[in-house]
């Protein structure tokens, strides 16, 4: 997928036989000139976080900012020309419509979720705070 984000280990920790990244996740490219859209977890505590394009360039991020509450984050890869997702208007949005998840859960590649909106501005009491 385009974008995807993911921790490079911390120096000075020992690492196993094969030194593999701490945290794997997915992104979107949100504009041509390198602003990413991950997942906070993702990139929470990291020290370094690449991003590797589906052709395989791989870029430096810089972590712009995350939100916990919601497990956002917008990273910055220095890169143009790249390809973004268009993002939909939520106030478009209704109830009952379909909506899907793309992603790279625990590494794999174009997985996809569906699902349908059962409701918008809900009440989570202290479930998302």
């Amino acid at each position: 997928l385009p974008g995807t984000p993911r921790q490079v280990p911390r120096p000075n920790r020992p690492q196993q036989e094969e030194e593999r990244p701490r945290g794997v996740g997915s992104g979107f490219i949100l504009t041509g000139d390198g602003y990413v859209m991950t997942n906070a977890h993702v990139v929470e505590d990291a020290s370094e976080v690449l991003v590797t394009l589906p052709d395989k360039r791989e870029f430096k991020a810089k972590i712009i900012g995350a939100d916990k509450r919601t497990d956002v984050a917008v990273v910055k890869i220095e890169a143009t020309g790249l390809p973004a997702v268009k993002v939909g208007d939520i106030s478009k949005l209704r109830v009952g419509e379909w909506v899907m998840a793309i992603g790279s859960p625990f590494g794999l590649e174009n997985t996809v979720t569906a699902g349908i909106v059962s409701a918008k501005q809900r009440d989570t009491g202290e479930y998302l705070r």
